[in-house]
């Protein structure tokens, strides 16, 4: 069954409803969330895709995100995707509501053009024990330090990939392996979390 979604134009004025098929292939804005969860006031929560995923199979990415259907509210729509993708309730991460960041992932196959909606969430460690994963969508629940992230979106270094016990994996997140956001979106990304760690 389609799955449908608002269209906007660049500065984001509403156009349409179209199936989420053609949203993508017109290269359309459309609304997501995106959310970021910072644990112990020092690591990043990154998931990694399931290998069966149409695009990008296999790569890292942010916490947890997801479109926004037509007719859903944005906060259900965000609460929806944190339990869908984490198991997580969002009365448990001390969640706070950036703003909307514009993102573009655009290779030769995908014009993806997002208004994210964009949250972060702060818990101490013990809530990773609670994590349930969406087999269908992640392959896995990962973590990796926020102070290294610059260096790694803008190519400088690698940055070491921890499991949820803080055990270092002997993986390594780079841009290579990371889901290719707009690099103006990552940098936006990377000051707020910069801001925010340390402080739950």
């Amino acid at each position: 069954m389609p799955e449908y979604i608002k269209s906007f134009d660049d500065d984001m004025n509403f156009l349409q409803v179209l199936d989420r098929d053609t949203v993508h292939e017109r290269g359309l804005w459309h609304e997501t969330v995106h959310f970021y969860l910072i644990v112990d006031g020092e690591y990043l929560l990154i998931q990694k895709r399931a290998e069966h995923k149409k695009n990008f199979p296999s790569c890292y990415d942010l916490s947890a995100a997801g479109h926004i259907d037509h007719d859903e509210d944005i906060e259900i729509a965000f609460q929806r995707e944190v339990y869908e993708e984490l198991g997580l309730y969002i009365k448990d991460l001390n969640i706070s509501k950036i703003g909307i960041i514009p993102d573009e992932i655009l290779t030769e196959d995908i014009n993806d053009r997002e208004f994210a909606h964009t949250y972060i969430g702060k818990i101490n460690s013990d809530i990773l024990s609670s994590i349930n994963l969406q087999d269908e969508e992640v392959a896995g629940a990962f973590l990796v330090k926020i102070n290294e992230l610059k260096n790694i979106f803008s190519g400088i270094s690698d940055g070491k990939i921890y499991d949820l016990n803080f055990n270092d994996t002997n993986l390594l997140l780079n841009k290579l392996n990371y889901l290719p956001h707009a690099l103006s979106y990552l940098n936006q990304v990377i000051e707020i979390l910069d801001k925010e760690k340390g402080n739950l």
